[in-house]
């Protein structure tokens, strides 16, 4: 093949169209079909939508779908423009043709009419009949836009007879499901309406405060009494009397106190002490003192 052959064979190909990929452009070829060449102006011979004078409309809510009433003209569309002019508002990007009818107080599908047509977009709405805001899978049901009285959106109630038992109540003791979560009396601890129960490690009957459970019966080690201000003896409690030996044996915040004796100053030693002088609690008498 001689080389003018192929040179002529090579300018033939590439006068050919092929949409979508980088070609040679022929100038005088209107490649995208707009009726324009790239000779009488087309400023894009690949998209038969830009061209000398088209139309663009705004699509301010980014659906793809322009307001008809606010165009613009130019050879290739300005941002925020398509070539589209169908959208009935250009406010609600969920609002164009196409799109499915809901109960919205828009025009979803722009077809003129909010109707829903389809019972699938409409909402189920169900029986509330203890009025907890709770209602029963298995009771009445409405298939409609607006919320009929009575009914709620919410179907997770597992006794609609009783208020008291709805998702999200506290479980208390008493052989119920009170909060919907298909088990009894089983709740998070720290959430069940049960009797506290605290710690006791010395086992003394006494619990403390900072460390407490909820429960339906007493767990292993805890009691139902708090307030023990040492839980590793069981010398110490609420319910033990006071010593005089310096500990706080009954937990009521002092040490010692109602079981100490008043000391007088004896200054000469001769086993009596001073009325109007210098007195102390104690629980036994300090040097140069006397119980006299």
């Amino acid at each position: 093949m001689s080389l003018t052959t192929l040179s002529l064979l090579t300018l033939a190909a590439c006068a050919t169209p092929f949409p979508g990929r980088d070609f040679p452009d022929d100038p005088s070829n209107d490649y995208d079909g707009d009726g324009l060449t790239e000779t009488q102006g087309d400023c894009d011979d690949r998209d038969a939508t830009a061209y000398p004078g088209a139309t663009w409309y705004r699509d301010q809510d980014g659906d793809q779908y322009g307001d008809p009433t606010v165009p613009t003209q130019s050879c290739t569309p300005p941002s925020g423009f398509v070539a589209d002019a169908t959208d009935c508002d250009d406010a609600v990007s969920g609002v164009h043709p196409g799109a499915l009818e809901t109960c919205t107080p828009y025009d979803d599908d722009c077809d003129g009419s909010t109707q829903v047509p389809d019972d699938a977009a409409l909402p189920t709405w169900y029986l509330d009949a203890d009025a907890d805001g709770f209602g029963s899978p298995s009771g009445e049901t409405r298939v409609q836009c607006d919320q009929p009285t009575g009914f709620v959106y919410d179907s997770s109630d597992c006794n609609d007879r009783d208020a008291s038992v709805r998702p999200r109540a506290p479980e208390l003791c008493d052989d119920q499901d009170n909060d919907c979560d298909g088990s009894i009396d089983d709740a998070d601890p720290d959430a069940l309406e049960g009797t506290p129960w605290y710690a006791d490690a010395d086992g003394d009957g006494w619990g403390t405060s900072g460390d407490v459970v909820a429960a339906c019966a007493a767990p292993e080690g805890r009691v139902a009494e708090a307030g023990d201000c040492d839980d590793t003896s069981p010398d110490v409690s609420p319910s033990v009397s006071e010593l005089c030996d310096g500990i706080d044996q009954d937990c009521d915040g002092r040490v010692d106190d109602g079981v100490q004796a008043s000391f007088y100053a004896d200054l000469d030693g001769d086993g009596f002490g001073d009325a109007s002088g210098t007195v102390v609690d104690a629980c036994a008498a300090p040097s140069g003192f006397t119980d006299d």
